[in-house]
């Protein structure tokens, strides 16, 4: 899969929508969701901001950022439609992706593989709560702990909710990004959100 990123400027009404006016966001996105659709791209339902072409070519929105995805077989069909966007739109070629919304994107040194990873993330998040110099462990939660029975077995509630709240709210967006090995533990985390003991933050 290649992918790269675009920064569409478009001409002074455009700029004008997207800095000046309290519509921006709709008028920017109203005025690039036409013309992809008019490329033959069709918009995604969950996500507006995606947009797909049968020819295996993707397209991610982000306010004035615009990334192409495709196959490696798309390739010649992709730098048609980058072509076509500049047309329009005065953009500024930032090469292949190596970031997106915090997200960092590898390849593979014969260019056919990627993947991601929070390396700066992660550590910003221990940095934050104070538990940089903490022990790795190889698995997310111990099998024998029972978050469920903190408090039938007598353990104080944590003072500090909003920061456990926190923690969790941090944990959950490495999960659905680049975490699949802990969706399960951040989930039975999460049902403590308004009643947390201490067992929920130590994990012992």
């Amino acid at each position: 899969m290649a992918t790269g990123s675009e920064r569409p400027q478009n001409h002074h009404q455009i700029r004008k929508a997207l800095y000046c006016v309290k519509q921006a966001p709709w008028l920017c996105h109203d005025d690039i969701n036409a013309f992809l659709l008019s490329l033959g791209f069709t918009q995604s339902s969950p996500n507006p901001n995606l947009y797909l072409l049968s020819d295996g070519i993707l397209i991610l929105l982000y306010v004035d950022d615009v990334s192409i995805s495709c196959t490696q077989a798309a390739t010649k069909a992709a730098i048609e439609v980058r072509a076509k966007v500049s047309e329009k739109y005065t953009i500024t070629n930032l090469g292949p992706a190596r970031q997106s919304l915090g997200i960092e994107i590898h390849r593979d040194e014969i260019g056919t593989g990627i993947s991601l990873g929070e390396k700066a993330y992660i550590p910003t998040i221990l940095r934050r709560f104070g538990m940089e110099h903490i022990h790795s462990l190889s698995t997310p939660l111990n099998p024998n702990i029972q978050l469920d029975f903190a408090k039938d077995r007598g353990e104080k509630e944590l003072e500090g909710m909003t920061d456990y709240q926190a923690v969790v709210g941090s944990l959950m967006y490495a999960a659905l990004a680049t975490r699949p090995d802990i969706p399960y533990v951040v989930a039975a985390l999460s049902h403590s959100n308004s009643r947390p003991f201490t067992s929920h933050m130590a994990g012992e």
